[in-house]
């Protein structure tokens, strides 16, 4: 265990000391900038380290029992999950690098998730959700439909987690607060508090202008949040409540972009700057007001821990997020 963290940490300053390598061996750079794409290369290597050493050492305590936990008579590693977390997120990963490259049309990029996720959702179907639980009162039974409402709820929140990726800092913070719940919540404790690290360095790295996390890197770890999300929901080890309010504001930009766009007669997938980041950043040259997504997030999760009354939470969250997008607009005219 010890040798594996002197590995990774080894690994670790190289990648930084020598990050420009990436740079100029993928040629990843972001054409208005300049600043090199290589931060899901550095996330993803670490990834594929850390796989190694579980395949390595399963039962080591960097991972634990998290793949014995679909079945409660299971008493070895299920076989199909490892097959679904490692190689998943490499997919998602490598779709993200060709975009990162070559700029994949967003109408590929859409199929390519949706028919990755099914045939994965086929391999292991304890990640489908087939029922939707909130809190003691709801409990809605999905039948036939759960397959395909879990393809779009990945898909969503994966499309969603990009599309909020626009200035420094942005992505890296909403990452930090879910791996953060996570191990607050105790799930996959050890990897996600490796994860945590390795986002602190990328924060730093991202707030100096020196890296950008690129496609590859939002859609590699929105992969393993979501899958994340969805094995700890069957395992009733999160609500519905918990994972809609850590997902619920890059989800409601998401849908009052594509909204707008549609309503400008433009595809759903444009690129342009009508998400709240962009405007806050265009209209207050406060910084710290630009990450109001991530402040309401927070807002949001200490709200649902402390009470006791997850629709206050969800209602007042939404009505706050659409007052200062109305507040905005009416500055922005004025």
């Amino acid at each position: 265990m010890y040798i594996f963290f002197f590995i990774l940490i080894l690994i670790n300053l190289i990648l930084i000391a020598k990050y420009n390598f990436f740079q100029k061996y993928f040629l990843l750079y972001d054409k208005k900038t300049g600043v090199p794409l290589i931060g899901g290369i550095y996330l993803f290597i670490n990834f594929f380290i850390i796989g190694i050493y579980f395949f390595y050492d399963p039962n080591s305590i960097l991972i634990g029992n998290y793949f014995k936990e679909f079945y409660i008579d299971q008493k070895s590693i299920s076989a199909r999950e490892i097959l679904v977390f490692f190689l998943l997120p490499t997919l998602f990963f490598l779709i993200g690098l060709y975009d990162d490259k070559f700029n994949l049309n967003a109408n590929y990029r859409l199929v390519l998730s949706f028919f990755i996720i099914f045939i994965f959702l086929l391999i292991d179907n304890n990640f489908v959700i087939k029922s939707l639980r909130y809190s003691d009162d709801i409990n809605i039974n999905l039948y036939n439909l759960s397959t395909i409402f879990t393809i779009m709820c990945m898909t969503g929140l994966i499309f969603a987690l990009n599309m909020y990726d626009g200035i420094n800092l942005q992505i890296g913070f909403h990452f930090l607060i879910i791996f953060s719940y996570f191990v607050f919540k105790g799930i996959f404790v050890n990897f996600f508090i490796i994860y945590i690290l390795l986002i602190l360095i990328f924060l730093y790295l991202n707030y100096k202008n020196k890296i950008y996390m690129g496609d590859s890197g939002v859609y590699f770890l929105g992969s393993i949040i979501s899958l994340t999300l969805l094995k700890n929901y069957n395992n009733q080890n999160l609500n519905l409540e918990e994972i809609i309010v850590v997902s619920l504001v890059p989800i409601m930009d998401m849908f009052r972009v594509i909204l707008l766009r549609v309503s400008f007669g433009l595809h759903p997938f444009t690129k342009d700057k009508l998400h709240i980041h962009y405007i806050l950043k265009k209209q207050f040259n406060n910084k710290f007001l630009w990450h109001f997504g991530s402040l309401l997030t927070l807002f949001n999760i200490f709200l649902l821990e402390s009470l006791a009354m997850p629709y206050l939470v969800l209602i007042q969250a939404i009505i706050i997020y659409f007052i200062f997008i109305i507040f905005i607009s009416v500055r922005k005219k004025n």
